[in-house]
């Protein structure tokens, strides 16, 4: 770890021990960020929109993606399960990615658009929470 730290603060600068956990808090936020992204596609895209798009197949493509009601159960269901983290109905504006993830998975055919994407956006959230919010 003090190596991957030293990369980004070399021992010449100066840095303080302070300015290294910092840097490591930071790259550990971002690692489990992501890795949150990674487990929440394999389940809401690869496994529930899956099951939902046989039992209710996309009645039409938009830009090569299905749209239909799997595509809307899935966004609701993830909308749904961020609500509980803060009691915030703002959270069930989750729905709106939840769409654009689900269009990814539906028109690549697969999860690593949506997840690198998710993954993005959380990281992107969290740094804007940590420095802009607080």
């Amino acid at each position: 770890m003090k190596s991957l730290i030293s990369s980004f603060c070399n021992d010449e600068s100066g840095a303080t021990a302070i300015e290294y956990g910092l840097i490591a808090a930071g790259i550990a936020v971002a690692i489990i960020t992501a890795v949150n992204g990674v487990a929440e596609e394999l389940f809401f895209r690869g496994f529930l929109l899956h099951l939902l798009e046989k039992r209710f197949p996309p009645k039409r493509k938009l830009l090569g993606g299905g749209v239909g009601l799997a595509l809307v159960l899935s966004a609701v269901a993830f909308a749904l399960i961020h609500l509980p983290k803060d009691g915030d109905p703002r959270a069930l504006a989750t729905f709106f990615p939840g769409l654009l993830f689900g269009w990814m998975r539906s028109a690549t055919g697969s999860i690593l658009a949506s997840t690198v994407t998710h993954a993005g956006s959380n990281i992107l959230v969290r740094i804007l929470d940590l420095s802009v919010l607080r």
